[in-house]
């Protein structure tokens, strides 16, 4: 994934995170808000951080386990947080 990145592809990688939120951990893509932070050295564009924001009853589910998945998958640092304002 430390490939030219653009906004497009951000999108895809916030889809397929939400595909895999979905698939492996229950948690309905309306449950879910992905942040992606990237950084551009030279000519690339990387991945440097990607926040998951949980709400409804998905704050339940295991942030440690949802952020060592997504750190492996990206090699970046993940975090998973909880929406309390909004819900």
């Amino acid at each position: 994934f430390e490939q030219y990145l653009n906004d497009y592809s951000i999108d895809k990688i916030q889809e397929y995170i939400k595909k895999i939120l979905e698939q492996k951990y229950s948690i309905p893509s309306e449950e879910c808000r992905i942040q992606i932070d990237t950084e551009q050295l030279e000519s690339q564009r990387t991945i440097t951080n990607i926040r998951i924001l949980l709400s409804g009853t998905s704050i339940f589910k295991n942030p440690y386990k949802i952020e060592s998945e997504i750190e492996s998958i990206f090699s970046c640092e993940c975090q998973v947080l909880i929406d309390t304002v909004g819900g």
